[in-house]
């Protein structure tokens, strides 16, 4: 596990960008392709920090894109943020999993947070993992830390 703390600027930033994501996806009507509305305020915002504190660890530029769904969030990575404070799982969407990229897993307590593991894509999706998360949000891949791979087997990847 590797710790980062962003510092408030930082979160201020990423913050900016996780509203523009939902006010992106609410001026568009945008349904994800599981059938659920895009993420409420928090989960966009905990999502856009957690990227920047991936990048931030990484050494790498952080572009904060908005409606380029199909770009890496960090370099040639994938990041999944949890910030619920009961659950620790990774969690991917049907219609969202590039099977061939690595997807790193960060829990977000800010301005702390931590970065988990790691799991490829397609490793991800097994039917074992598959299941209902919240009444109120559709089917989805709930990957348990104890399947994330550690960080020094992490793929170095030509950005996108």
């Amino acid at each position: 596990m590797i710790h980062i703390r962003l510092s408030w600027p930082e979160i201020s930033l990423a913050g900016n960008v996780g509203v523009l994501r939902k006010v992106y996806a609410m001026q568009r009507q945008l349904i994800s392709k599981d059938g659920a509305n895009q993420g409420d305020w928090n989960s966009e915002i905990d999502g856009a920090c957690g990227e920047m504190a991936v990048a931030k660890w990484l050494g790498m530029y952080w572009t904060g894109t908005i409606g380029e769904t199909d770009k890496p969030d960090v370099g040639p990575y994938e990041v999944r943020t949890n910030g619920s404070r009961k659950y620790t799982d990774t969690i991917l969407r049907p219609g969202k999993v590039h099977k061939d990229r690595a997807y790193i897993s960060v829990l977000a307590f800010l301005p702390d947070f931590e970065i988990i593991g790691w799991i490829m894509g397609a490793d991800a999706t097994q039917q074992q993992w598959f299941r209902n998360g919240t009444p109120d949000r559709p089917k989805a891949w709930f990957v348990p830390q104890t399947a994330l791979q550690p960080f020094d087997t992490l793929p170095i990847a030509e950005v996108a």
